[in-house]
């Protein structure tokens, strides 16, 4: 039955993984590019430019070799017995792993569900964001704030999604590099990224920012009483 899952889990991630690239990625783009083709009227200059642009390439790497099972706990060998290791040290041997899994499955069906939701909602962040869309912290001319739709829920989602979609992946693929890349690399480059952003937004927008970072929280929805 766990085969059965791992191969389920590896399709739902596949799955996620051609959403983020095939839905929508000529408007994606051509946004994109007519953004980079405006004046820059204001840019924050720091390192998290660049940095998280390398960590969201280096994060699809990780998962495309953790989906043919290359950083993953999870071992099948030949014989089909099932192991959990790390490099040649294993954890837990094929009895060891019978018996839990049913939360080996559990976990995996948690991090399959989060990896296709995130997808779409960083795809749908995209979108929203329109012309607006820039891989960098600046403000272009004719930019506006965008406070509607999933960006008056948070106000970060494309970057939650940067955060969620590896953690979520490693615990649909078993995988330990990823979960270890996410929550030590990925995880503290975007809650910086997102910071420097807000000041670049407040900076700019003044009260119309505060109003509105008063009223949606950054990675979390405000809940009304």
């Amino acid at each position: 039955m766990l085969r059965t899952f791992d191969f389920v889990f590896r399709g739902a991630v596949l799955l996620g993984v051609l959403t983020l690239l095939l839905s929508n990625f000529r408007q994606i783009r051509r946004n994109r590019i007519e953004n980079e083709n405006r004046e820059t009227i204001k840019y924050y200059r720091t390192s998290f430019q660049w940095l998280s642009i390398y960590a969201s390439y280096f994060t699809s790497i990780l998962t495309g070799l953790a989906i043919f099972r290359i950083g993953s706990l999870l071992k099948i060998l030949s014989n089909g017995e099932i192991q959990f290791g790390i490099f040649n040290i294993v954890l837990l041997q094929n009895e060891e792993v019978l018996n839990i899994q049913s939360a080996i499955i559990f976990i995996g069906v948690v991090g399959s569900i989060l990896y296709i939701f995130f997808s779409i909602v960083m795809n749908i962040s995209y979108l929203k964001l329109g012309k607006n869309f820039s891989i960098n912290i600046d403000i272009k001319e004719g930019n506006k704030l965008v406070k509607n739709d999933i960006y008056g829920i948070i106000r970060h989602p494309i970057y939650l999604s940067e955060i969620i979609l590896p953690l979520a992946a490693s615990f649909a693929l078993q995988s330990w590099t990823l979960l270890l890349w996410g929550l030590l690399v990925v995880l503290p480059i975007y809650i910086i990224r997102a910071k420097k952003e807000d000041e670049l937004l407040q900076h700019y927008y003044g009260d119309d920012f505060t109003e509105y970072k008063l009223r949606v929280g950054g990675f979390f929805p405000y809940f009304k009483k």
